[in-house]
């Protein structure tokens, strides 16, 4: 395998190939669209973090460019995050890609038409407050209407006291009314579809104006919209906008009476994984021309769609796709995944280049490894670190022993026996081709290049949308709420603790009132033998030990390093280091006297 082909990088920018089976989808998508049962319509498609939302909505826009009797309208509210008036913004979007298709050369609307519509949208225009909205639209890729500037000018509001007069902003009522007898007016065009993009990324104040802008204002006759978010998230920026996080019946309300037609992107399945690992790779490692792609892709979805797996194979006639080699490895990568939640498309996209990003360390140092060797002990790293950890302080010879009597009791051989020093949750990983036993010196390899790395366990914070609800409770206020989480998470699968338990500690610098993360990691620690060292260290490094205050030392009792570190960490705040000396001492007279 010494001439094995290098691992390419991979961006995290949505694609117009098709390379995750989303053809049923967007096959829905456009017939809500183009039935005339349902108008206005939304369409919500939902979906947790990197499971390819902004991929489907660049895929649902490049179908609906060839149905010319709809108007396509992209925005991305997060663009326009920090701006007054996010409402506003989109609206504006709205009104300008309006404008811009009816006077577009190619348009099919009479002149004296286009004039009577433009005043009409310029009518509109006065209901927004386009002082905190111009700098936004000025500079946003959106498109323009070549008096913009003079429009800026003119609706800019007038100061108190001064006569508004006919050409100055009006207020917002009966704009939907005006709106709907607008999109009455034949434009040439059947329908207006907006695609929302990234509202979950939103702050909660901005995502509920979205929303708002959309059920308030714009949703009339002619007018769709298709919003690719994760739910869980909506509802909860719609809770905490509200300042009510531990109720989240009025946003499930809220959310249903604003979408009529919900759908889901699916998970990966392992077929599903294998086939979209197979297909970056033959896409970046080769010179397929883009028509070769999309055929590539083609006989993917064929096979897919006859359940005939693996999904992405050579082709018989020769035709470019993906090598013998590629397949081998999405298989080998597909199956150690397959158990994850982690599962995503950008979860898969990290993985292979942190995988990348090992392989091109071991080559500089010369340790070069072969791929799957190297797939099966970063898998270890990524999903087993406790075993990982104990794995690597081993010997070379106790080491190989080890993978020796793991291998054969996850293979089930005869008169195998699970180790003591492995959980039952490793079988799979141990499992997966290739055998490790006998290879020591390519471990040890590996060994010495992740000693140099972080492990990114999470997956860059990649979590669920169970897992996003459960820490939310463990943040929650409410002391009934985070001790019924913690013990939830207490009888769950050990990757799930590692995932949630680093997510907390992720959380905790930037939250304003940091106690009530404090309070769920020490509660954590305390249930769970395997879970105490690792929150142990965390709440040990100096930027977490600076975010406590004196009066939540004695929470820590019941970590007494955590309260030694504090005791004797330097540049902390004197009243925390005197908390924590005190209640120190009171943990060491207890323990003396019991």
């Amino acid at each position: 395998m010494g001439d094995q082909p290098k691992l390419p990088l991979f961006d995290d920018n949505p694609t117009s190939l098709d390379l995750l089976g989303f053809g049923g989808v967007v096959d829905a998508v456009v017939r809500v669209l183009n039935s005339g049962g349902l108008d206005p319509v939304t369409i919500g498609v939902q979906s947790g973090w990197g499971g390819g939302k902004s991929t489907l909505l660049r895929l649902i826009e490049d179908r609906l460019q060839d149905e010319g009797h709809l108007l396509v309208v992209k925005v991305d509210p997060w663009e326009f995050d920090d701006n007054q008036d996010v409402r506003g913004t989109l609206i504006a979007l709205v009104l300008n890609a309006l404008q811009e298709a009816v006077q577009a050369e190619d348009s099919t609307v009479p002149k004296d038409r286009v004039d009577e519509m433009v005043t009409k949208l310029n009518d509109l225009r006065r209901r927004i407050a386009w002082g905190r909205v111009a700098k936004v639209l000025i500079t946003s890729a959106a498109a323009m209407t070549p008096d913009i500037p003079a429009l800026v000018d003119a609706l800019t509001p007038a100061p108190p006291g001064e006569d508004k007069g006919a050409d100055k902003p009006q207020s917002m009522a009966g704009f939907r009314e005006d709106f709907a007898a607008l999109m009455k007016m034949d434009m040439g065009f059947a329908r207006v579809v907006v695609l929302v993009d990234d509202l979950d990324r939103c702050l909660p104040a901005s995502a509920v104006s979205t929303l708002e802008a959309i059920k308030l204002f714009l949703s009339v006759k002619k007018m769709a919209f298709v919003l690719a978010a994760d739910e869980s998230l909506v509802r909860a920026s719609i809770n905490l906008h509200l300042g009510d996080l531990s109720q989240g019946e009025f946003a499930d309300r809220y959310t249903e009476k604003i979408v009529q037609v919900p759908m889901s992107l699916p998970r990966l399945s392992q077929q599903d994984a294998e086939a979209y690992v197979a297909l970056l790779l033959a896409d970046q490692q080769s010179s397929m021309s883009g028509e070769q792609s999309k055929a590539m892709i083609e006989r993917a979805r064929v096979r897919r769609r006859a359940g005939e797996a693996p999904y992405a194979v050579d082709d018989p006639d020769g035709a470019p796709g993906p090598t013998s080699e590629h397949q081998r490895l999405a298989s080998v990568i597909s199956r150690g995944l397959s158990a994850d939640k982690w599962q995503t498309p950008r979860a898969v996209k990290r993985f292979l280049n942190n995988l990348a990003i090992r392989e091109h360390i071991a080559d500089e140092a010369g340790a070069h490894l072969p791929l799957d060797v190297l797939v099966k002990m970063y898998l270890l790293e990524l999903r087993h670190l406790k075993e990982f950890k104990a794995l690597a302080a081993l010997e070379t010879d106790k080491r190989t022993d080890l993978l020796r009597r793991w291998e054969e009791w996850a293979h089930g051989e005869k008169g195998a026996v699970m180790p003591t020093e492995v959980t039952e949750a490793t079988q799979p990983w141990a499992a997966n081709e290739p055998r490790l036993a006998g290879r020591g010196g390519e471990i040890d390899r590996y060994l010495s290049i992740a000693a140099t790395l972080l492990s990114d366990v999470t997956f860059g914070g990649a979590m669920d949308s169970e897992q996003r609800k459960t820490v939310e409770k463990l943040l929650s206020k409410a002391d009934t709420v985070r001790r019924a989480a913690v013990q939830d998470v207490l009888g769950t699968i050990p990757e799930n603790q590692d995932v949630i338990v680093g997510a907390l500690a992720q959380s905790l610098p930037v939250q304003e009132d940091a106690r009530f993360a404090f309070s769920s990691l020490t509660e954590l620690a305390a249930g769970s033998e395997r879970v105490a060292p690792e929150v142990e260290a965390l709440l040990q490094r100096p930027a977490l030990m600076q975010k406590v205050k004196a009066q939540w030392v004695p929470m820590f009792r019941k970590l007494p390093t955590v309260l030694k570190a504090l005791a004797e960490a330097d540049g902390l705040d004197e009243a925390v280091t005197k908390a924590a000396k005190t209640n120190l001492d009171a943990v060491e007279k207890i323990r003396r006297e019991g």
